[in-house]
């Protein structure tokens, strides 16, 4: 009862300072962030903050695809590490690793299903795939690929349930990732 009261809160706080719309077809310019996108048409979008964009077809917990830009220096905060552009993609994603399982909580036990090389933006970044399980004991696969430009990191990420959800939305995401492009 009590995290349902906790997420029924968290939503009625969100919903005072956020703003939602619907997506449609075409490239979305994020000039501010250094890129522009094809989000999935037809999904909702929330803006809530500057340095990211999260977009979801049938809520958040279902599944959400969100593209995230740091700042080199504060690109892994937890583990208090900085993106150097003479780190290789190979070793930026076992920071990232290293990051989602520092975060605590459900992904401190997080299992790497896949970690390879992928373009990101053009340029040569990574691609993870993790799985963990709530604390229902749900699988959830989480795709992140990411990528350094100068002293910019930018992480493109999906996160759904296993079950149903996250075959049905992976085109979504993979269409969303080939038309990242940096400005």
């Amino acid at each position: 009862m009590k995290p349902l009261l906790a997420l029924l809160a968290s939503a009625a706080l969100l919903g005072g300072c956020a703003t939602y719309e619907l997506t449609g077809a075409g490239r979305t310019a994020m000039t501010d962030l250094g890129y522009s996108v094809e989000l999935p048409q037809n999904w909702v979008r929330l803006s809530s903050d500057s340095k990211r964009v999260v977009v979801t077809r049938d809520g958040f917990g279902l599944q959400r695809i969100m593209i995230t830009r740091a700042d080199a220096k504060d690109a892994f905060p937890k583990i208090k590490k900085q993106a150097d552009d003479k780190l290789l993609a190979s070793e930026l994603a076992e920071l990232q690793i290293a990051e989602l399982k520092a975060g605590g909580g459900q992904l401190a036990n997080l299992t790497v299903v896949e970690n390879l090389p992928a373009k990101v933006g053009g340029m040569t970044g990574f691609r993870l795939r993790i799985r963990f399980l709530n604390d229902d004991g749900l699988a959830f696969d989480q795709v992140w690929c990411g990528v350094l430009d100068k002293d910019r990191y930018y992480l493109i990420s999906f996160h759904a349930p296993e079950l149903y959800y996250f075959d049905k939305y992976l085109p979504d995401f993979d269409r969303t990732l080939a038309s990242f492009k940096l400005s």
